[in-house]
């Protein structure tokens, strides 16, 4: 079983190039790969960092996880080495700081990559547990569920007595979008948007999480290489429906773009995730969380998923 866990990750925003906390055989490492400004010309780390906002500039998803993991390959070995240095009480390990984060920087000197220090600051969790303003919505003891595996970062596979289901974690994302998602599907009942199952509260009684359907299996559409026209006709078809049923109940998805489609093993499409906000390439800025911004999400994911059959699908 693998000694670490990812906390949290941030990368590509003002101050933050690539970030991760994480929990690492029993300490707490804040990785940090910055861009290296003292004159190292062939610094491994700023190479790393270019293909990063290339890929950003270009929003090319599939090069910006694959640029990601190797962000990480970078960071991970120097915390390893500092992990087995400090199990073996070496003095050469990073100390901690005053908090007890060890903050751990790759850093290029002399042409080679080392271990060095930073001052930034993550604040953990990133998003506290919020008032459960959801009436008629299950509660779940979040003591009560057994996570079985983490799908992506905050969100996970999980069992409740014998039923399995998604957990997205309110760490997930800022409150306002996690509360936005609960309200929208506490009051959607259809077959092609994710179910909403219940909450799930802490000691206290404050929300920590949400419980959605569990889809195994499930692909992006943003994924697919190639569908038949078959597919390509009734995945529109649902989307449309699901998009239309939205609006006709006042609501919008919000985020609308292939990505958020999945494709079941019953080859039907699923929406998932309704926390708003927008994505450049799918809504404009400006149309973000509208009946307009859906639509024009929509548009596109139709014209998107008919290039992997040729355009032959029509969707009027």
């Amino acid at each position: 079983m693998s000694p670490e866990q990812l906390l949290l990750s941030r990368y590509g925003d003002d101050g933050s190039d690539f970030q991760h906390l994480v929990d690492y055989g029993g300490y707490r490492y804040h990785l940090a790969l910055l861009f290296n400004n003292d004159a190292e010309p062939d610094a491994f780390e700023n190479a790393t960092l270019m293909k990063l906002y290339r890929a950003m500039a270009t929003k090319d998803d599939d090069e910006i996880n694959r640029v990601l993991g190797e962000c990480e390959g970078l960071l991970y070995s120097l915390m390893k080495a500092d992990y087995n240095a400090r199990s073996k009480r070496s003095t050469t390990a990073i100390s901690p700081s005053s908090t007890g984060v060890i903050k751990l920087r790759a850093l290029t000197v002399n042409g080679v990559l080392q271990s060095s220090t930073h001052d930034l600051v993550l604040n953990y969790p990133p998003n506290p547990p919020v008032d459960n303003t959801f009436p008629g919505v299950p509660v779940f003891r979040s003591s009560d569920i057994e996570q079985l595996h983490e799908q992506t970062m905050h969100v996970f596979k999980v069992r409740h007595k014998k039923y399995l289901y998604c957990l997205k974690s309110v760490h997930r994302s800022a409150n306002k979008s996690f509360i936005r998602e609960v309200s929208t599907l506490k009051t959607c009942s259809h077959s092609n948007i994710v179910g909403l199952i219940g909450v799930t509260v802490n000691l206290a009684g404050k929300v920590d999480g949400m419980l959605t359907d569990w889809i195994e299996n499930a692909r992006r559409v943003s994924e697919m290489d190639r569908a038949s026209i078959y597919e390509a006709a009734k995945w529109i078809d649902q989307i449309k429906n699901a998009v239309n049923y939205l609006h006709e109940k006042g609501l919008v998805w919000g985020d609308a773009k292939a990505g958020n489609v999945l494709i079941t093993v019953n080859g039907d499409a699923m929406l998932v995730d309704f926390g708003g906000g927008f994505t450049e390439g799918w809504v404009e800025q400006r149309f973000c969380e509208t009946v307009e911004g859906g639509l024009r999400g929509l548009e596109r994911i139709i014209s998107f998923i008919n290039e992997k059959v040729g355009g032959l699908i029509t969707h009027n």
